[in-house]
């Protein structure tokens, strides 16, 4: 029968190539005549599966089963016969199964391969390796919305198709417009197949088709209904996506948004914890600011009460005694100097819980001198000190030539320096070198700034002290150390518009750089005025009551008033002070009445209050070492005519008293 089907006779033997060619599939012919062969010969043949070409064209799949051979008397195989079935629906079903198993298996590989990672670009990453690897694509990319949602970047590009990219001008971090490149259908959450690039009038199948590719998948990635970026497949074959394969990529794509997602919230959730426990280290912060606010306030108090008599009896000196040589001069305005500097010290350390003042304006401030005068105000600690302790620093300055002067409150300046300073020295156990520097500097923004540096050949700082240097309370220097001298050198240049900068290494030293902007505006403001000549504090003789619970500043004060010839009636506290002033009421009254604030009994508020019923023109004048907080927080008693702050001054005193008019 076999041979009949043939359209040959058996005697001739098995069926040649040539007679099967004209049916089977070429890539089927010698299988096909091998089984035949064996079939003729006797052997065991029971089934075999073929392809047949017709003649529209078209290739069918044929099952054909044998029947035992019919034999001779001697054994020969004398026919064959079997049946012959079409195939083709079967097997075409079972390559369709085959497919979906594997682009199954294929997606599952991807998602198992994407819950591994945490981040978009790991993500991106493995899909595209395994698009590459396993499906069969010449390029697979993805492309990320820009912010304003007009533009798409190319946030990765697949290994395998790193040559078509280049040749389609699609490299990584490249931006396209979603509009002229024809992704607009895509971000709009559709997915998208192009069949046929080269008919395409847009700028990116245009690309794609003249780097070699013929068609294309876009599927959009979306998350939360929001389309954030696109994926895409490309193959070099016109027509190389069949339905299966593009719902492979729909799919995926769906895998993708969500692990995409997934990382999205992952990276949000890390960044919220990141911004909770800054929030929490701030208000931490705060919270110490707060307190150290509250302290500095408390002592605020007993410090300017100390260091009352000593600004008032040093100016006093300064200015009334011509017999002074010139060293004790020069040792007098470095007490007055540093007198200054403690006063400021401690009114700025309400700026750790108090935001700086905007309006507060900066005088012109010669860093040059500042510099000298820090040199001397330290010298104790540097040069005596340090020779008790057996070792040696050396100070060197390398100071500019015609040093531009600089928009600053000098003493804020010049007390940041002393704490620089005194870290360098206690960085330095065996002795050193401290070098301090003014000189120009251009950044790269082409801004001119005005820098003073400290440097010390001391022990450095690794990268974790130098993080956390300028922060309030840190210290590595145990109980000798606050933890303040930094951090509030940091403050000091906030409030003056510059900004520090600290190099250290651990063996080799720390520079600390302080910069200060623009300096040649300084230069419009200087004005040279002759210096006043030594005034009285009050034109005519005054009757002065002055209330203080402190002696040495009575004592200072009431020198300090007498010298101008004013008659001082001192008392210690509040009571007294009423008592002295209804008694003096019927002969000769008061002019004034200075008084302190915190006071044992009865404080500075109720004195003044009574004294402005007792006689409500008699100026009242408060002296407290609250002063500076009273003025920021606006909280002058009722009945207050001037505030002063401790420790006065003599022009402070020349100033309050023009005010209320006796001079």
């Amino acid at each position: 029968a076999l041979y009949q089907i043939m359209g040959r006779d058996p005697s001739l033997g098995p069926p040649t190539l040539e007679d099967a060619r004209h049916d089977a599939h070429p890539d089927d012919v010698e299988r096909y005549l091998a089984t035949m062969a064996d079939a003729v010969a006797g052997n065991p043949v029971h089934r075999i599966c073929y392809r047949c070409v017709h003649p529209d064209g078209s290739v069918h799949s044929y099952e054909e089963t044998f029947d035992e051979p019919l034999r001779d008397a001697d054994g020969r195989v004398r026919s064959i016969s079997g049946t012959v079935q079409d195939i083709t629906h079967r097997v075409e079903a079972e390559k369709t199964l085959q497919m979906q198993l594997y682009r199954t298996d294929l997606l599952n590989q991807i998602a198992r391969a994407t819950e591994e990672r945490r981040d978009l670009e790991s993500i991106v990453r493995v899909v595209c390796e395994k698009l590459d690897a396993l499906f069969s694509v010449a390029l697979s990319t993805v492309f990320l919305r820009s912010d304003d949602g007009k533009d798409v970047t190319v946030a990765h590009v697949g290994l395998a198709g790193t040559s078509v990219a280049l040749k389609a001008g699609i490299a990584r971090e490249s931006t396209w417009s979603i509009e002229e490149s024809g992704l607009e259908r895509c971000m709009e959450g559709e997915p998208v197949y192009e069949p046929d690039l080269s008919v395409l009038p847009f700028s990116l199948p245009q690309a794609l088709a003249s780097a070699g590719q013929g068609s294309l998948v876009l599927i959009p990635l979306q998350s939360r209904g929001e389309v954030f970026g696109a994926l895409m497949t490309t193959r070099p074959e016109v027509n190389g996506f069949d339905s299966g394969a593009c719902e492979f990529m729909r799919q995926l794509g769906e895998h993708v948004s969500l692990a995409a997602s997934q990382g999205r919230l992952l990276e949000s959730l890390k960044r919220a914890y990141t911004d909770l426990q800054e929030a929490q280290q701030t208000v931490l912060q705060q919270e110490r600011l707060r307190v150290l606010g509250h302290m500095a306030s408390g002592i605020a108090h007993d410090i300017n009460n100390a260091l009352s008599p000593v600004a008032l009896y040093t100016e006093a000196l300064l200015m009334l005694e011509d017999g002074l040589s010139l060293q004790g001069r020069q040792q007098l305005q470095t007490i007055q100097l540093a007198v200054d500097d403690v006063s400021e010290t401690v009114a700025r350390l309400r700026e750790f819980y108090r935001p700086a003042n905007n309006a507060e304006q900066h005088g012109v401030a010669d860093l040059n001198r500042i510099v000298h005068q820090t040199v001397d105000l330290t010298r104790v600690r540097w040069r005596d000190l340090s020779q008790e302790l057996g070792r040696t620093i050396e100070i060197d300055l390398t100071l500019m030539d015609n040093c531009p002067p600089v928009l600053a409150a000098e003493g804020e300046v010049r007390d940041a320096l002393v704490n620089l300073v005194l870290n360098a020295c206690d960085a330095m156990s065996k002795g050193g070198i401290l070098s301090i520097t003014t000189q120009m500097h251009r950044d790269e923004t082409e801004d001119v700034w005005l820098e003073v540096s400290v440097t010390d050949t001391g022990s450095g700082m690794d990268t974790e002290t130098r993080a956390r240097c300028i922060e309030p309370f840190f210290t590595t220097k145990g109980e000798r150390g606050t933890g303040l001298g930094l951090a509030m050198v940091f403050g000091c240049m906030k409030r003056h518009s510059g900004s520090l900068h600290i190099d250290s290494e651990p063996g080799k030293g720390t520079r600390v750089t302080m910069r200060f902007p623009e300096p040649s505006k300084a230069a419009q403001l200087i004005k040279v005025d002759p210096p006043d000549p030594i005034q009285t504090i009050a034109s005519k003789r005054l009757k002065i009551l002055v209330i203080d619970d402190e002696p040495q500043l009575r004592s200072a004060l009431s020198e300090t008033l007498e010298m101008d010839g004013h008659e001082v009636i001192c008392v210690s506290n509040g009571q007294d002070g009423l008592k002295a002033f209804h008694a003096a009421m019927p002969d000769v009254p008061f002019s004034m009445v200075i008084t302190d604030l915190g006071m044992p009994g009865m404080d500075g508020r109720e004195v003044a209050a009574r004294i402005k019923s007792a006689s409500a023109t008699t100026p009242v004048v408060m002296l407290t070492g609250w002063g500076r907080r009273m003025e920021d927080d606006k909280d002058i008693p009722p009945g207050v005519d001037q505030l002063i702050s401790k420790p006065p001054t003599r022009s402070v005193l020349l100033a309050v008293f023009t005010q209320l008019g006796f001079r």
